[in-house]
Parts: C-alpha cells; structure tokens; sequence
C-alpha cells in the first residue's frame, strides 16, 4: 500500500533553559504523532538568531507549518529578523502558529501568523487589552485561541512516591517527619520572586510551631533577615532542571504557596502540584495595576479562590489559609481532590497534543469563548498601595545591583 506522505513541521523556540515555556516545546516535541508528522527544531539562541539557516531548513524538509514558542517579545535586529521570517513564510504558503506565553504586542505581527494559541484564557485577555491600550487594531482576534500548556502526565505518574519514600527522603533532607511542610517552587528569578512564602512564618508560628517551608529556589542575593530569623524552619535547595527531582520534592510538600511579583501568564508549577493534589495559596496580580513592569494574572485561572485553593494578598491571609488546611482534613481534601481533578481533566499532554495537531492541519476551530472583561474583574482581588510602592522601590534597587554588577 503506498504511504501518506507526512506532513514537515518545525518547532522553533528561543532557548532550552530552566521554563514553562522549555517544558511546553519538549513536551509538544515529544506527543506529535509521527505517522503524520515529519518533526524538526530549531533554537533560535543556539543558532544565534540565523534566520538564513533556519530558512534553508524549512527548504530542505519540505516544511509546511512552523509552530512557534512566543519568540516575538524581542525588539532591535532579532526583531526585524522575525518579520523577515515570517513575510517569507507568508509567501512560500508555510502557516506559523505561535503558542503565546507571553509576547511583544504588535499588530503586524498578528497579521503574518495563521493563529495564536494563548497558554490562558486571562493571557489572551492581557495581549487584547494592551493592544487596545497602544492603539493596535483588533482584527486579527478570530486567530486568537486558548490552548493550555500541557503536563506530562505519563512522565509525572513515572514520579509517584509511596509513603515510606516520602518519610525517607524528607529525613535525607532534614524536614521534620511530623511538620506541614509549605513548598515554593520555581527559577531563582528575581523578577518572579516574591517573599510571601517566607513572610507567613511568624503569623503560622504563633499559631503553632508546626509549620516549615521548603524552597526550590530562591534567588542567591536575596537573604533577608527573616531567613536568619527563622533559619529552623526554611531549607533552601538549590535550582535544578532535574524534573524528577522537583516532582518527589512537590510531593512531600503537604500544600504549596506560588506567588509572583510579576504573576503567571499559566504556571507549570502550580498545575504540577494540582496534578499531585497540593492545595495550592496564590495571589492575584492585576496587569491593569500600576507597576514598574508588566504582568500577568493567568494563576486565577488555575486557582479558584475557596474552590481549588486560595487567593491571598498578604502574608496573614495567606497564614489563615494555610491554617485553615493544617486544622481541617475535610477542607483539605476537597481541595487535594478538586486540584488533581481539574489538572487531569483540563491539562493532560495526550489531549492537548491533540488540539494543537488539530491547528497544524487546519482543521476549522471553534473559536474561542472569550473571557470578559467583567468575568475576570470577579475573581481579580486589589493589591494594598504600599505592596504596590514596594514594587517600584524593589525595582529600582535591583536595577542599581544589576548596573553595580552584584546580580
């Protein structure tokens, strides 16, 4: 019988380091099905942004659709290089869609790709919202779609635990058999950082001393007194790209705290502790606030205030909330299950895979529900003015280390 010829698809990205955005690549990389796909990649920083090379590769694969790993957020040459790209993709009949996690908003870029698949329905949201804000034309919105970022559920299944695992590694580690441990997990990234996760101890610990707080990881500079206050109940732990490692980490965790200064356009760290059924505390981070940088708030979407975890903005009530978990099995539970629920049913790979190969033949989609601007204004909570000012005086300390050399 004679053979379907497959169909060339390229997957670029900027780099593969430490990310969600790393994670969604090599996950997609590796579900496309290859009875139909002829699967290339290209990393644009490896190559050094040689957008030549990476045209004669679409040439000499019969490539015809390139999927792209938000790359346009860059400005200067790479970016002119991009539209280059792109106008002779255009031209040579190669459909580009772009996966946006987040993106350098421009309405001729929009023009040039066939779609754009937002990882979050509140990050699609904020790529429509400033391009309204900055005068863009909003035409090209029938391109916009939802596709979350996938878990590798089979691989994080494989990094399941039992019990007396748990009990042997917290000891390896030197975590306390019998405390609530408290997990933060991410890049030590001082832009993403935000000290909530350590800033609950003192209101936990007049509560009951029962409470330590595991971090993976924090950024190298930032050592602030309450670290040495309360040394006893922190362990710091290097950042790792040791998959399997963060995942039995996660695991021993019995709820996590992820907050972010500049928030989450999704948060693959907080869709891997539901998938593990961590409760998770988070805040809402509004990108309408007036802030040194720009933000996202796709962790509401995640998270559920009282539903599938809370939404705190202080270091109280996020200690109330933990609380809350520690003294009430019942509470805890139903969030444990509501987590590991909506994880398996919203970010399985298999079934995302799926949706994205749908995009990549042109199958005709059903757009999009839009989330509005009112529904997101319901779950979105106000953030204190001196949180806010606190931001800005952050910002402008870190630009004077970065311009001092000290970060």
């Amino acid at each position: 019988m004679p053979t379907t010829k497959k169909l060339g698809v390229l997957l670029v990205t900027n780099h593969l380091r430490l990310g969600c955005t790393t994670k969604t690549f090599l996950t997609y990389e590796k579900y496309l099905d290859r009875k139909i796909f002829d699967v290339h990649r290209f990393i644009l920083e490896k190559e050094e942004w040689n957008i030549k090379k990476l045209l004669n590769l679409i040439e000499r694969n019969t490539i015809r659709v390139v999927v792209t790993n938000s790359i346009y957020y860059e400005t200067g040459k790479r970016y002119t290089d991009v539209i280059h790209f792109l106008k002779m993709c255009q031209k040579n009949n190669i459909r580009v869609i772009d996966i946006t996690h987040f993106s350098k908003v421009d309405g001729a870029v929009d023009a040039l790709l066939d779609a754009r698949l937002f990882v979050s329905s509140i990050c699609r949201l904020v790529y429509v919202y400033r391009l309204s804000q900055s005068g863009h034309e909003l035409e090209y919105q029938e391109k916009f779609h939802v596709l979350h970022n996938p878990l590798d559920t089979k691989k994080l299944d494989n990094f399941v635990i039992g019990k007396n695992q748990k009990g042997a590694l917290r000891k390896k580690l030197g975590i306390p058999h019998n405390v609530f441990l408290i997990g933060r997990f991410g890049r030590s990234d001082h832009d993403k950082w935000d000290d909530m996760v350590v800033r609950i101890l003192p209101f936990l610990l007049r509560k009951n001393k029962n409470f330590f707080i595991l971090l993976q990881a924090k950024p190298d500079v930032y050592n602030p007194q309450i670290f040495t206050r309360f040394s006893h109940n922190i362990l710091s732990l290097p950042e790792t790209n040791n998959e399997k490692e963060i995942a039995q980490h996660m695991q021993l965790c019995d709820a996590l705290l992820q907050t972010s200064r500049i928030g989450e356009s999704f948060g693959c760290a907080i869709a891997e502790g539901m998938y593990y059924g961590k409760p998770i505390v988070t805040s809402s981070t509004d990108f309408r606030a007036p802030t040194p940088f720009e933000r996202d708030n796709g962790q509401l979407e995640l998270v559920e205030d009282q539903k599938n975890g809370f939404i705190c903005q202080n270091p109280k009530e996020a200690a109330e909330a933990i609380a809350r978990l520690h003294d009430n099995e019942k509470i805890y539970n139903r969030i444990a299950r509501a987590n590991s629920e909506k994880a398996r049913l919203l970010f399985d790979a298999r079934k995302l895979t799926q949706l994205l190969q749908d995009h990549i033949v042109g199958k005709r989609m059903v757009p999009t529900q839009n989330l509005s601007m009112e529904e997101y204004n319901k779950c979105v909570k106000p953030e204190s003015q001196e949180y806010l000012m606190s931001l800005w005086i952050g910002h402008m300390v870190m630009k004077i280390q970065r311009k001092l050399g000290f970060v």
